[in-house]
């Protein structure tokens, strides 16, 4: 769970910066609240902008705002309020700053338009948004919808933050992982578009670049993109002086159909058939019984009547 918890805090005109709902109850010590007060609840000046703090044990990622309105008289006509997620330090919280950002923008939006946070009626709605959004967004989804009111519902999605993509060299060949029949190339960039054709898991790179007629410098970020999003990967060129081999892995191939598909998807040209993967389990049980050959006399398995092999 990398989400730990929710709180709402605001600035109160007596007591000053205060927590006035968190979920759960009493996860963050008051000690801790005031030891970084200044950074939830703070001037104008770094308003408006994402704020990560580490102290005593936690990471709160918050993101203040303050609304002037004479209407705020009775807290010096401006309304300050942070809605921050508590994490423990050692949490990549950089898939979640989004998040904070989005509900920042709509809580404001809220109370600009209903005064959903000054109005006591609407703001004891606020615990329920905190524990639905803490438990949807530590689900397995990822992912919460919220309804606060019959008009306004609060849409959020966790997305993980990918790894970088490995450096792209001249002789690393390109083979797509996935079926480009479903995406939309049309929106693609123009030099995606343009260099697709060429990647057939037997093109390097610097060959792409040359058939292509495209810089093999922008090929080569094309190919990060393109790894990014998991569309591609990289191996290195075939060679015929090279000797390969397979891992001990190959066995999972026997006894998983959804990967004996996907390997017959990798290795066809044109859409997949029946016979094809026949053909290729043919071609294993061919290898394997060459390397491990039957006794002598031994039948052959489901076998009826004894024969011979020749």
């Amino acid at each position: 769970m990398g989400l730990k918890s929710i709180f709402f805090s605001e600035f109160h005109h007596i007591v000053g910066p205060q927590i006035t709902f968190q979920e759960p109850e009493g996860y963050l010590s008051r000690e801790t609240f005031e030891a970084v007060s200044h950074f939830i609840i703070t001037k104008p000046q770094l308003c408006n902008r994402l704020i990560t703090t580490s102290a005593l044990g936690h990471r709160i990622v918050g993101h203040p705002v303050s609304i002037e309105d004479t209407k705020y008289a009775s807290v010096r006509n401006v309304l300050h309020f942070n809605l921050a997620f508590v994490f423990d330090t050692n949490t990549e919280t950089a898939p979640y700053e989004p998040l904070v950002r989005k509900l920042a923008v709509y809580f404001r939006t809220l109370e600009v338009e209903s005064g959903f946070i000054f109005s006591p009626k609407s703001k004891v709605q606020i615990p329920g948004v905190l524990r639905g959004i803490l438990r949807d967004l530590n689900s397995p989804a990822g992912a919460c919808t919220i309804t606060v009111n019959r008009l306004d519902a609060i849409h959020l999605m966790l997305f993980p933050k990918l790894p970088s993509p490995v450096e792209v060299q001249d002789h690393h060949v390109p083979v797509l992982i996935r079926v480009l029949e479903g995406f939309s190339l049309a929106d693609w960039d123009l030099t995606v578009q343009q260099i697709l054709p060429f990647i057939d898991g037997v093109r390097y790179v610097k060959r792409i670049a040359r058939q292509a007629n495209v810089d093999v410098v922008l090929v080569k970020k094309c190919m990060q993109h393109l790894m990014y999003y998991g569309v591609v990967t990289l191996l290195d060129v075939f060679q015929f002086s090279n000797q390969y081999t397979v891992t001990p892995r190959i066995r999972e191939l026997l006894s998983s159909p959804q990967m004996q598909w996907e390997c017959v998807v990798s290795v066809t040209r044109c859409p997949p058939c029946p016979h094809q993967y026949r053909r290729l389990r043919g071609e294993h049980d061919l290898l394997h019984a060459a390397r491990h050959p039957r006794p002598a006399g031994a039948k052959a398995a489901g076998g009826g009547g004894g024969g011979k092999v020749s």
